[in-house]
């Protein structure tokens, strides 16, 4: 039996639920309990992609050269993404690298597997790069939740 559930404890009726299935658990499975998780909210993603990489396509130049919103997304990944799982920050499980048969090792880490916390601190650091080393000016493009 292939069992996977998340409830998350809102009231009674989550909590009945609850209780229901930790008797249906079949022997070998682990239940784990903790403070519920939130992940990236799509305000936080909305604003990365109309702010702060729209920002980054327009004024920001490397070597000479300009890049659009997706490069410069992959790029801020692989510079400010953690590399592990980091309690709080990312979603268990997550890792930045995998490795491949031949030995190299290809990105894997998403920002979809950050916290509401995690993407504030990576769009911190992303905004200090780029105001500090690429001399953006951002520009407000409404409410972050951090």
């Amino acid at each position: 039996m292939e069992l996977t559930q998340r409830i998350i404890i809102r009231g009674d009726r989550q909590r009945e639920l609850a209780e229901k299935l930790i008797w249906e658990v079949p022997e070998n499975y682990e239940i784990i309990i903790g403070p519920e998780t939130k992940v990236r909210t799509k305000q936080q993603n909305a604003y990365n992609w109309a702010g702060m990489l729209g920002d980054y396509a327009r004024q920001g130049i490397i070597n000479g050269r300009k890049f659009d919103e997706d490069t410069w997304h992959e790029y801020l990944k692989k510079k400010f993404l953690p590399d592990n799982y980091t309690d709080g920050i990312t979603l268990k499980g997550y890792r930045k690298w995998v490795e491949l048969p031949d030995g190299t090792l290809q990105m894997k880490g998403s920002t979809t597997k950050l916290t509401v916390g995690g993407f504030a601190d990576y769009l911190k650091e992303c905004f200090a790069f780029g105001a500090q080393e690429l001399g953006i000016m951002f520009t407000e493009r409404g409410y972050v939740e951090i």
